[in-house]
């Protein structure tokens, strides 16, 4: 007889530029993924003529999504946090019943657990995208200082 425990664990806290779950875009057999802060995409799709600095020195915006833009604050402010634990538990026998038999149970169980949270400052291009509602003494909605208004 024969018996063999073995157990795997794995503890992961990350922290990477802040994105949105990717979807399957089933008419043209693409995946898609708004607001993705990565620089390599970034550099892929953006025109070289949008700079990311104004003659002055301060942030420089244009619209993207109905929002004000700059890659260099959204990748400063905007972030996604992942959480994982993942354990594994494996119970395994061999027990040799006659000579040309043998009886051999596996026992496993898994357990994974992951948290992942998107965070990013209102101001952002993610959080400005979408509606927002007037201030609540009625007066305009707030822009980002410096973006271009349109």
């Amino acid at each position: 007889m024969r018996a063999t425990l073995s157990a795997q664990g794995n503890i992961r806290s990350q922290e990477a530029p802040g994105t949105m779950p990717q979807r399957k875009n089933h008419t043209l057999g693409v995946f898609e993924r708004d607001f993705d802060i990565n620089p390599f995409s970034y550099a892929l799709g953006t025109s070289r003529t949008l700079r990311p600095y104004n003659a002055d020195g301060t942030l420089a915006y244009y619209r993207n999504n109905w929002a004000p833009f700059n890659i260099l604050n959204e990748y400063a402010n905007n972030s996604t946090h992942v959480d994982v634990l993942d354990f594994k538990l494996q119970a395994e026998g061999s027990y040799q019943l006659t000579a040309d038999l043998a009886l051999k149970p596996l026992f496993s169980v898994r357990r994974a657990n992951t948290i992942t949270t998107h965070e990013g400052e209102r101001r952002l291009e993610c959080g400005a995208s979408f509606p927002r509602q007037r201030q609540p003494n009625g007066g305009p909605r707030q822009h980002l200082p410096g973006a271009r208004q349109g």
